[in-house]
């Protein structure tokens, strides 16, 4: 009875002992349930951005066909500036042209209708005793002089406009030109972003697709004690069965 107490014991202390060298790695449900939680709050992270991304896509799509509408507008004005520059010139030599005191009244009166409204006013032939010449002269009011001086200043300040306007359409194609490469360079950097973010992504959620299987499939190994905890095991077994009277 005493030998069979003796090897009970020493049995019983073997499995035990050797119940302990079972190591495995048991289903982390809570880690689980975080990773879970994390990657869907991640998720709606990157539909929201995406939403917000495709939205602003939309407003710079809208936007851009604003611009070139108004670029289309600005063309068409540009060019009836031209056509404006080229009638001016084309009715300047066309009064050059003019060889006929008839026909210089008549321009005079169809450019100033005020003067042509006076009562006297026309033509009429002066000589010229130090040069001894006859040469026509145009008469009017002499108030009527002011007409001329106001059309001369303005003329003067007009031409002065335009130089400006010209020189800040100008500077304003060079501002539009450089807003354009910004433009495009901001939209090459949040492409690259968006690029990298998807990659990102894409890899964390295989990542972390990979991590939830691994926990949920645990692998279990068992190891057998080796002589060493067999012999101790074995004494404390016999020191047990011993102390049983």
């Amino acid at each position: 009875m005493k030998k069979f107490l003796i090897i009970l014991g020493v049995v019983s202390v073997l499995l035990l002992v050797g119940f302990t060298y079972v190591s495995a790695r048991f289903i982390d449900r809570g880690k689980i349930a975080q990773l879970q939680t994390e990657q869907a709050q991640l998720t709606r992270q990157r539909d929201s951005i995406l939403a917000f991304a495709r939205t602003r896509d939309s407003l710079q799509a809208i936007l851009a066909d604003s611009v070139q509408v108004l670029t289309s507008q600005t063309s068409a004005l540009r060019d009836t500036v031209r056509q404006l520059e080229s009638a001016r010139q084309a009715t300047v030599l066309s009064i050059r042209r003019l060889r006929q005191t008839s026909e210089l009244q008549a321009r005079v009166a169809a450019v100033f209708p005020e003067v042509a409204r006076a009562s006297r006013w026309g033509v009429t032939e002066l000589y010229d005793d130090r040069e001894g010449v006859a040469l026509e002269y145009i008469f009017f009011p002499a108030f009527f002089a002011e007409t001329f001086m106001i059309d001369h200043e303005n003329a003067l300040n007009y031409k002065q406009q335009v130089g400006k306007l010209s020189t800040l359409d100008t500077l304003n194609t060079q501002v539009i030109a450089l807003k354009d490469s910004v433009f495009v360079l901001e939209r090459q950097k949040s492409a690259a972003f968006r690029t990298g973010y998807d990659s990102a992504f894409t890899k964390y959620e295989a990542l972390n697709a990979d991590y939830i299987a691994y926990l949920k499939n645990p692998k279990v190994g068992i190891k057998f004690p080796g002589w060493l905890a067999l012999v101790g095991s074995a004494a404390v077994g016999v020191v047990v069965g011993s102390a049983i009277k």
